[in-house]
C-alpha cells in the first residue's frame, strides 16, 4: 500500500464556546524538574514542569470529587481557566482506573526502566508501565506532553529510542504529535471520562478503521457505530478539512494508518462523556478556550440516519431522500418521518451487457460508509465497476497517484455537504464526488424526478446534484 502524507491550509471561524473538563489539584511544593530516575522519583506534592514550561504532570483529584482519590495525570502548565485560578485541564491519565486513596502516591522508575504508581502506605503497585530492560533509565516530560522513558546516556530525543511513551497510549484527548490509528501493530483509540470526577473509561471512543478506505468512527460502549468522518480519498479524511494552522497529517501504507494533529498552538481533540468530539484551542491573550469543530454537530452527522441507499441533507426538509434510482422501502413509514428501512433499487443492472447501465454523479457529498469496499490503483474505474454486477458505486481517489474506491453493496451514510450547512458554511472545498451505479438511465431518471416532484424538492435544492442526466458532470 502507497503512502500519503496531507498537509493543506483553511481557517474556519472561531466559535467562542468551551466545554473543557477541568480538575483540581493540591498546592505543589517541588522544585522544577523535568525527568525521574530510579533515585528520585515524584511524590505526591511534586510536579515534573516540562523544559519549556508547556506541561506539568504530577498527581491530581478529579474536579468535583467528594474522596481522596489521586492519579497522575499531564495538563497544560501555563493555560488556565478564567473560571479560576485552581482549574486546569487534563491532557493523559496514566492510572485511570486505579487511583492512589490519599496522599501517600509515588511515581517511580524501576531499574529496567518501568514506570509504576505505588500507594506507599500499602506498598501497593496500582499501575505499571511495560516491563523494559534499560541499563540507566530516566523518565522525561517533553515539552510535546509525550512522557517518555529511554536511556540517560547514549539516546537521542528520537521518538523512535523511547523505550516507552505516553503518546503510545492516549486516554480521551489527542495532542498535536500524538497518533490516532494504527501504527506497528499498535492501535491508539480515545476513550471519553466516565464522567467528571472520574477518569476511568466511560461510554464511548474514538478510533480508525485500518482496513478497506480508512476513516475515523466514534462508537458507543457497545461498539455502536455513532459518526464516522468519511473515507480517506488521497487528499482528506472524509468531512475532516485542514483548516489553516490546524492541519493534520494523515499516513497510510503497510506499517501505520494514522491520523495527526499538526499545529502550532495548544490544541486538544477530545471526545466527553457524552459523545462529543471536539478540537478546542487555547486563547493566551483571552486566557479561554474557544471550540473550532464538534462533532455532532446535526442530525446528518448520525450514521444511518436516513437509511442505506439515500441521502441527508440538513438543509432540506425533510432531510431525507432516495439516491437516484431508488424508492423507499417502505413508503408508509417514509412519508411518516421514519428513515430507518431505507431505499430500494426500482431497476436491476444490466450485467449481461458492460455498456448499459449508467452513472450519476453526486457532487460535494460524504462517501459511503467503506465497510464493503475495495480500492483500485487503475484510472479505469467506470469499466472497473461495470465488470463487477455487485459494483454500486466509486469514487476517485485523489492523491498518491490515482485510483478509485468501489462499493460493493448498499450505500449508507451518504450526506450532502455543498451548500449552506451551518457547520461547513466556510468550507468551500466540502465534499466529494460520488458516481452511482443505475440500471437504465431513462427509467431511473423518471423515478427520480417523480419522487422529487412528489416530495417538493424541485429547484435550487436540486441543483446540488447532476439532475436527470442534464449536467456535463454526467458520465455514461
Amino acid at each position: 500500500m502507497a503512502s500519503f502524507e496531507h498537509n493543506n491550509s483553511f481557517l474556519l471561524p472561531i466559535l467562542f464556546f468551551t466545554v473543557v473538563l477541568t480538575v483540581s489539584f493540591s498546592l505543589s511544593t517541588a522544585a522544577t524538574r523535568d525527568t525521574i530516575t530510579p533515585t528520585q522519583p515524584l511524590a505526591d506534592n511534586e510536579t515534573l514542569v516540562s523544559a519549556g514550561g508547556t506541561f506539568a504532570l504530577g498527581f491530581f483529584t478529579p474536579n468535583n470529587s467528594v474522596d481522596r482519590r489521586r492519579y497522575i495525570g499531564i495538563w497544560y502548565n501555563n493555560n488556565r481557566s478564567p473560571w479560576a485560578s485552581s482549574l486546569q485541564t487534563i491532557v493523559w491519565v496514566a492510572n485511570r482506573a486505579n487511583p492512589v486513596i490519599g496522599s501517600t502516591g509515588q511515581l517511580s522508575v524501576t531499574a529496567n526502566g518501568t514506570v509504576t504508581i505505588t500507594n506507599r502506605e500499602t506498598s501497593t503497585v496500582v499501575w505499571s508501565s511495560l516491563g523494559l530492560t534499560l541499563t540507566n533509565p530516566v523518565v522525561q516530560l517533553l515539552d510535546t506532553g509525550n512522557f517518555v522513558v529511554k536511556e540517560e546516556e547514549g539516546y537521542n530525543n528520537s521518538p523512535k529510542k523511547y523505550a516507552w511513551q505516553s503518546f503510545d497510549y492516549p486516554t480521551d484527548t489527542l495532542l498535536p504529535g500524538m497518533k490516532l490509528g494504527s501504527v506497528n501493530g499498535l492501535d491508539r483509540n480515545l476513550t471519553a471520562w466516565k464522567s467528571e470526577d472520574d477518569p476511568s473509561p466511560g461510554d464511548y471512543y474514538v478510533a480508525m478503521n485500518a482496513y478497506n478506505s480508512p476513516e475515523m468512527y466514534l462508537f458507543d460502549r457497545s461498539s455502536k457505530k455513532m459518526w464516522r468522518s468519511g473515507p480517506w480519498d488521497g487528499r482528506q479524511l472524509g468531512t475532516i478539512l485542514n483548516i489553516g494552522a490546524f492541519s493534520y497529517t494523515f499516513v497510510n501504507n503497510d506499517n501505520e494508518v494514522s491520523f495527526s494533529l499538526q499545529v502550532r498552538y495548544q490544541t486538544i481533540l477530545r471526545v466527553g462523556q457524552s459523545g462529543v468530539l471536539q478540537m478546542l484551542a487555547w486563547l493566551p491573550e483571552n486566557e479561554e478556550w474557544v471550540l473550532f469543530w464538534q462533532i455532532p454537530a446535526d442530525l446528518c452527522d448520525n450514521i444511518g440516519q436516513c437509511g442505506s441507499n439515500s441521502i441527508c441533507d440538513i438543509t432540506l426538509s425533510p432531510i431525507c431522500r432516495c439516491l437516484q434510482g431508488f424508492t423507499p422501502k417502505n413508503p408508509a413509514n417514509w412519508e411518516g418521518g421514519d428513515y430507518n428501512d431505507g431505499c430500494v433499487r426500482t431497476v436491476a443492472f444490466d450485467c449481461r451487457s458492460e455498456g448499459a447501465d449508467t452513472f450519476l454523479s453526486l457532487n460535494g457529498v460524504k462517501l459511503p460508509e467503506s465497510s464493503d469496499t475495495t480500492t483500485l490503483t487503475t484510472d479505469q474505474c467506470r469499466s472497473e465497476c461495470l465488470k463487477k454486477c455487485s459494483c454500486t458505486a466509486y469514487a476517485l481517489i485523489s492523491g498518491g497517484g490515482g485510483g478509485c474506491v468501489i462499493w460493493v453493496s448498499h450505500l449508507l451514510d451518504v450526506v450532502q455537504l455543498s451548500g449552506d450547512r451551518p457547520d461547513l458554511s466556510m468550507q468551500l472545498d466540502a465534499g466529494q464526488d460520488l458516481y452511482i451505479r443505475n440500471g437504465s438511465a431513462d427509467t431511473g431518471a423518471l423515478a427520480w424526478n417523480i419522487l422529487h416532484t412528489k416530495i417538493g424538492l424541485i429547484g435550487s435544492a436540486a441543483s446540488k446534484i447532476c439532475w436527470a442526466y442534464r449536467s456535463s458532470s454526467c458520465t455514461r
